[in-house]
C-alpha cells in the first residue's frame, strides 16, 4: 500500500528539519549516504580528527572524503526547505528598494515579490506592478507570506544558482558528466532528467515499502510469540506455585504435629520436676532445721541436757540420712533428619524443552522457498509424572525432522510424582528406559534408639546399626555449622528444612542488580499543548512529583527547556544558551547568560543551594543569587561535550558525546571512571542519572533501552528494554522510595519500583 504524500506544512513545522546531535535549527546541513542530515560543525565535532564517523541514529560507518565534513554532499533540498521557513521574534521585514532610489530606509514592508524575493513598501509595490519588466511578478501580502500561505508557490519558484555563472539559474542536465566540463554534451532540461528518474526511484521505494510491510508483519508476529511466552509462563507459575504450596502445607502440618509431640513431653517432663523439686525442698528444710538443732544442742547444752536428748536426735538424724528418692529419668529431645539432603539428591522440578508450531512469520515478497523446516519456537510446558496429576497440557509433539534445525530453547518445568501436589496431570509423555528420580518431602522423626524421653513413634525398617550409621554421619557434618542451635538433623528429600544456620560467608560482596517492577504511566500533555510533547528533561521534586521539561510547547515562561533540577525548593533549568532559576510559585527569580561553547546546556543540582551547569567541557557553579562560585574541570577535558549531567554519591555522571562514553568524576574534578563506546553497544549515551546506591542508569535510545553501571563503572546488563513497554526513551530520573521514571518519545512517562538482586 503506498503511503501518504508527504505535506510541505508538516516537513516545516515538525521536527524534520531539527539536528538530532544539537536539538536546533539545522545550519549547513550535511547529508550521509544514509540519508541522515545534521550541520556542518556538528558532524565536525563528531568525528572529531578522524577519517571516519558513525552516524548517530542508525550507526553506520562513513567514511569521510579527502577534504573532511567539510567535502560531504550538501542536502540542497533541506536548505530549500529552511528558506521557508520563517524566523521568529525578529523586528517587522523593511523595504529593500527604498534605499536603492534613494528613499529613508526602514520603511515597513507590505508586501513581497516571490519571483525577486524582495520585501517593498505600498510605494514600491505599486511601481513594481507597473514596470514593463516586472508587472508579471507574484506580489502578495506580507503578512499572507509570513503566515506561509504561499510557501507551496515559493516552493516550486525555487531554484539552485550555478556554480560557475554568478546569477544564472541551473537549467540542464548532462547526461555522461555530473560534474566538469560540458561542452558539446548532450543534455536534459532539469524537469525532462527529473522525470527521467523519478521511476527508478519509485519502483525502489516500492520495493522497500514492501520490505517495511514484511517487517512490520514479522515485528507482529514476534510480539504474540512474546505474548504466548507470557501466557505460558503464567500457566507454569501457578503450577509451580501451587505445588510448592501443597509442599509447603505438608511440611508445615509435620511441623506442627512435631512440635505439639515435643511441647507435651516437655510440658509433661517439667511437670514432674516441679513436684520432685518440691520434695526436695521440704526435705532440705527439715534436714536443715534438724542439724541446725542438733548443732546448738553440743554446743551449748549442759551434760545433762545432751544425754537426755542423745536418743531422740540420734533416731531423727538416722532416720534423715537414710532418706533416699528414685531421680527422674532425664531424657533430651532430640531432632534427627534424613541426611540425603545435604547430598545431591533428586529435585523437586525437572527442565525441559518442547517444541511448539512454526511461528507463522509470512515471508518476504521475493523470498525463495527454502529446503529446511521453518525455525521453530520451543515453548514452556510443564510436564509431572503420571503418579501425579498437574494438570498443565503438553504442547503438540513434533515429528523428527531429517536436517538439523537452529531451535530457541525455553524453561520447561517438571514436578516430580512423589510429591501430592493435587494439579491435574497432562499427556503421559513415551516411556523412558530408566527410572524417573522421585522427589521425597522432608520427614521429620524421632530415633527410638536414642535416649530423648520423647513417646516412641513406630519403628522404621531400618536396623539399629543403619540408623547409628545416620547419626555418624550427621555428626561429622555438624562441626562445619557454626553458629548452630540445633542438636541433629536428618533431611530426607529436597526440600531443607533446616533449624536456623548461618549462611557462609562469601568473600567479596556481590554487586547489587536492579530489576524493574512496573508501578504506573501517564502522559505529560496537557490541554493546552499544541504540539506533541518533546520531554528533554525529568526531575523529583517535593515529595511525589515530578518535574518535565517540554522543549516543544515553552511551557515555562515561554522559553523552551532543554534540562532542568530542583535544588531547594527552587527549580534551575537551561533553555538555549540561559540559565533561568524560579521560586516554588513558577516565578522568575533570575536568568544568567552562558558561554557559547555548546548548544544546550546540562544542569544538576549540588546540594540544596547550588547548581552545577556544563558549559563548554568543564562545570560552572552557581549559588541561588547566580553568583559564580568555581568551575569543576574533569581530568583530561580537552575534547569533552557533557550533553547530559546528573548527581552520582559525592560527584558527577555525565554523557559525553565528544567521546561517545558516561564519565564519572569527583566534585574537584578527579576522573572516577568512565564506561567505554564498546561497553554501551557502539551507541551515543543519551539520559543519565543515578539512584542512591550509586548504580548508573545510561538511555541508549538508538537500542531502545536502559543499561545499568555499577558505582565503579562495571556493567550490569540491561534494566529497561522493550519487553518493559518502553519506544525510543528520552529522559530519566530516579525520584524517593526508589521509583525510577523514564519519559518516551510519546510525551508517556512510566513509574518502576526498583528491585536489587543480592540485597
Amino acid at each position: 500500500m503506498a503511503a501518504k504524500a508527504p505535506s510541505l506544512s508538516e516537513a516545516l513545522t515538525s521536527g524534520f528539519l531539527t539536528c538530532t546531535i544539537c536539538l536546533e535549527r539545522l545550519r549547513h546541513p550535511k547529508i550521509l549516504p544514509c540519508l541522515h542530515s545534521y550541520c556542518q560543525e556538528c558532524l565536525r565535532k563528531l568525528a572529531g580528527g578522524r577519517k571516519e564517523l558513525q552516524c548517530p541514529e542508525c550507526r553506520e560507518r562513513v567514511a569521510l572524503p579527502q577534504g573532511g565534513v567539510g567535502a560531504l554532499r550538501t542536502n540542497f533540498f533541506i536548505n530549500g526547505l529552511l528558506d521557508l521557513v520563517h524566523p521568529t521574534g525578529e523586528a517587522e521585514p523593511t523595504c529593500s528598494l527604498c534605499p536603492l532610489i534613494g528613499q529613508e530606509a526602514g520603511r515597513p514592508a507590505v508586501s513581497r515579490c516571490l519571483d525577486c524575493a524582495d520585501d517593498m513598501c505600498r510605494d514600491c509595490a505599486s511601481g513594481h506592478r507597473c514596470s514593463r519588466l516586472t508587472h508579471l511578478h507574484r506580489v502578495v501580502a506580507m503578512k499572507d507570506y509570513l503566515s506561509g500561505e504561499h510557501d507551496e508557490e515559493i516552493r516550486k519558484r525555487q531554484a539552485l544558482q550555478c556554480k560557475e555563472h554568478t546569477g544564472e539559474e541551473l537549467r540542464f542536465f548532462c547526461t555522461p558528466l555530473p560534474a566538469g566540463a560540458h561542452l558539446q554534451h548532450p543534455c536534459l532540461p532539469l524537469a525532462e532528467a527529473a522525470q527521467a528518474r523519478r521511476p527508478v526511484i519509485v519502483e525502489l521505494l516500492a520495493g522497500v515499502e514492501e520490505t517495511v510491510q514484511v517487517i512490520r508483519a514479522g515485528r507482529a508476529s514476534l510480539e504474540r510469540e512474546a505474548a504466548q511466552l507470557q501466557v505460558r509462563e503464567a500457566s507454569i507459575r501457578d503450577a509451580v506455585e501451587q505445588a510448592c504450596s501443597r509442599a509447603v502445607q505438608r511440611l508445615l502440618a509435620q511441623q506442627e504435629e512435631v512440635l505439639a509431640q515435643l511441647a507435651d513431653y516437655v510440658k509433661e517432663r517439667q511437670k514432674a520436676c516441679q513436684a520432685l523439686c518440691s520434695d526436695l525442698e521440704f526435705q532440705e528444710q527439715v534436714a536443715s532445721s534438724t542439724v541446725a538443732f542438733a548443732q546448738k544442742v553440743l554446743g551449748l547444752g549442759r551434760e545433762v541436757e545432751i544425754v537426755s536428748l542423745e536418743q531422740v536426735i540420734c533416731e531423727r538424724l538416722r532416720h534423715l540420712q537414710g532418706f533416699s528418692w528414685e531421680p527422674l529419668a532425664t531424657r533430651l529431645p532430640c531432632l534427627e533428619v534424613d541426611a540425603e539432603i545435604e547430598g545431591s539428591g533428586p529435585c523437586l522440578f525437572h527442565l525441559e524443552f518442547r517444541e511448539e508450531s512454526p511461528t507463522g512469520v509470512p515471508e518476504g515478497p521475493k523470498e525463495e522457498a527454502t529446503k529446511g523446516a521453518k525455525k521453530k519456537t520451543h515453548l514452556p510446558c510443564l510436564e509431572v509424572n503420571t503418579e501425579s496429576p498437574t494438570g498443565v497440557p503438553e504442547g503438540p509433539k513434533e515429528e523428527a525432522t531429517k536436517g538439523a534445525k537452529k531451535k530457541t530453547h525455553l524453561p520447561c518445568l517438571e514436578v516430580n510424582a512423589e510429591i501430592p501436589t493435587g494439579v491435574p496431570e497432562g499427556p503421559k509423555e513415551e516411556a523412558t528406559k530408566g527410572a524417573k528420580k522421585k522427589t521425597h518431602l522432608p520427614c521429620l522423626e524421632v530415633d527410638a534408639e536414642i535416649p530423648t524421653g520423647v513417646p516412641e513413634g513406630p519403628k522404621e525398617a531400618a536396623t539399629k546399626g543403619a540408623k547409628k550409621k545416620r547419626r555418624k554421619q550427621q555428626q561429622q557434618v555438624q562441626p562445619a555449622r557454626e553458629g548452630s542451635q540445633i542438636t541433629t538433623l536428618i533431611l530426607r528429600g529436597c526440600l531443607h528444612a533446616v533449624a536456623p544456620v548461618p549462611a557462609p560467608k562469601v568473600p567479596g560482596t556481590p554487586l547489587l542488580t536492579p530489576k524493574p517492577l512496573f508501578s504506573c504511566s501517564f502522559c505529560v500533555t496537557i490541554p493546552s499543548d499544541k504540539k506533541c510533547p518533546l520531554v528533554t528533561g525529568l526531575c523529583p521534586f517535593g515529595s511525589g512529583e515530578l518535574l518535565v521539561a517540554d522543549n516543544q510547547n515553552q511551557n515555562l515562561n515561554d522559553v523552551a527547556p532543554v534540562s532542568l533540577a530542583t535544588v531547594g525548593s527552587k527549580v534551575a533549568f537551561t533553555a538555549g544558551s540561559c540559565l533561568y532559576l524560579l521560586n516554588g510559585e513558577g516565578d522568575l527569580v533570575w536568568q544568567k547568560a552562558l558561554g557559547q561553547g555548546q548548544a544546550s546546556h546540562a544542569v544538576a543540582a549540588l546540594g540544596g543551594d547550588r547548581m552545577a551547569v556544563c558549559v563548554a567541557g568543564q562545570l560552572e557553579v552557581y549559588d541561588l543569587e547566580g553568583r559564580l562560585l568555581e568551575k569543576i574541570v574533569p581530568e583530561d577535558n580537552a575534547d569533552r561535550c557533557l550533553v547530559f549531567l546528573a548527581n552520582h554519591k559525592d560527584g558527577f555522571v555525565g554523557s559525553d558525546w565528544y567521546r561517545c562514553s558516561v564519565v564519572l568524576f569527583t566534585r574537584t574534578g578527579q576522573l572516577v571512571a568512565e564506561c567505554s563506546e564498546e561497553q554501551l553497544g557502539e551507541c551515543q549515551p543519551g539520559a543519565v542519572c543515578a539512584d542512591t546506591m550509586g548504580i548508573i542508569y545510561v538511555v541508549l535510545r538508538e537500542l531502545n533501552k536502559v543499561v545499568a553501571f555499577s558505582p565503579s563503572g562495571e556493567e550490569l546488563g540491561a534494566f529497561l528494554t522493550a519487553e518493559n513497554s518502553i519506544d525510543r526513551p528520552r529522559a530519566v530520573t530516579v525520584a524517593r522510595g526508589g521509583r525510577f521514571a523514564v519519559a518516551l518519545s510519546n510525551g508517556t512517562v512510566h513509574i518502576f519500583r526498583i528491585r536489587y538482586q543480592g540485597k
